[in-house]
């Protein structure tokens, strides 16, 4: 295993053992992502936990929404409150969190 360092990539490459059919050398293949020119690893890792935490807040709502309509089914809830509770939580955190980042 090798790494490549260049001004504008940093890739991680794995050396194939057995020779190339046009010549006797070897071919290095890349096992990395590129990170685009002007873009760090620091702004694409970011770029990454953002869709991460996409990814999380879609789950939850989906594990909410079942859950309320489980207790809809159940007739545990009204079916009025059920199928309100995960939009007015979502929406409540997201009103939160505006006021919190329009803070700083």
């Amino acid at each position: 295993m090798s790494f490549i360092v260049s001004d504008e990539v940093y890739v991680s490459s794995y050396d194939v053992s057995r020779p190339s059919r046009k010549g006797g050398e070897r071919k290095e293949v890349s096992i990395a992502p590129r990170v685009r020119p002007g873009r760090n690893c620091v702004e694409t890792i970011r770029r990454i936990g953002g869709f991460a935490i996409g990814v999380v807040v879609v789950i939850v709502y989906y594990i909410l929404n079942v859950a309320c309509e489980f207790l809809v089914t159940t007739s545990n809830l009204l079916p009025f409150a059920g199928t309100w509770i995960p939009n007015g939580m979502f929406a409540l955190a997201t009103i939160v969190w505006f006021y919190i980042m329009s803070r700083h």
